[in-house]
């Protein structure tokens, strides 16, 4: 009877000691911090003037990027699986002056825009994502946002991080915001922006425009690109004070 009791206990013990070794080589990932951005480096195509192809560029092209900062400080390694973005918004701004006849440039997107924008809220997904975060370590994951417009385009959005064992990381909302391919809207690498102004007497497009960045900025917790911010300055600067 002794031996048998020593012997349940051995096994209790080990199974005690494998659970331990597991959960010390568990991973803890968490989010450590979130930014969003334009960037300049991304492969692109171009879309002639009545045509539908898409013809790769060698140039890189810009287009919206969400940058988060991973925290893994435990001693497992962990991966990241998945990537959604849940859409509150997407606004289309008005550029002051008439365009058209052009080509349009844009970016490959990991998570795209469809066309025509569906109504909101609609989610996208990137499934097969394999990104490995060691641990006890930090990492960057970055995916971009967007879509093919002529006309520059604000969206808000929240994003959800499936990793190991269909966990998730949720952030958000963010915002990004892209100039469009028309040209009445530019901005540089320092995000500062050139708007073409109006020339008939009496139109609204700045104000209108200027109207619906503010209410992205003003939505409680936004994560926001400088790019979205200076336009909101740029817009109001160029208001005229009555």
């Amino acid at each position: 009877m002794i031996a048998a009791v020593a012997g349940v206990g051995t096994a209790a013990a080990f199974v005690l000691s494998l659970r331990q070794y597991d959960e010390q080589y568990e991973p803890d990932l968490e989010i450590a911090k979130v930014t969003s951005y334009v960037t300049y480096d991304l492969d692109g195509y171009m879309v002639e003037v009545g045509s539908d192809e898409k013809i790769p560029l060698e140039k890189r092209v810009r287009g919206p990027k969400i940058d988060v900062t991973l925290r893994n400080l435990a001693g497992g390694a962990s991966m990241i699986t998945g990537v959604a973005a849940t859409v509150r918004e997407v606004h289309q701004l008005t550029p002051c002056l008439a365009t058209g006849g052009h080509d349009m440039v844009s970016a490959y997107y990991d998570l795209e825009l469809p066309d025509p924008v569906p109504a909101t809220p609609f989610v996208l997904k990137k499934e097969g994502v394999r990104f490995h975060v060691p641990p006890n370590d930090y990492e960057r994951f970055a995916f971009t946002v967007g879509r093919g417009d002529d006309h520059p385009w604000v969206a808000v959005l929240d994003v959800e991080l499936t990793h190991d064992d269909g966990e998730v990381l949720r952030m958000g909302p963010i915002a990004v915001v892209e100039q469009g391919a028309a040209g009445s809207f530019n901005h540089d690498e320092k995000g500062k922006w050139t708007i073409d102004p109006p020339r008939e007497p009496g139109s609204s497009c700045l104000e209108d425009n200027l109207a619906i960045v503010k209410k992205v900025l003003s939505t409680d917790g936004l994560i926001a690109p400088k790019e979205l911010v200076n336009l909101q300055e740029t817009l109001g600067a160029m208001i005229p004070r009555s």
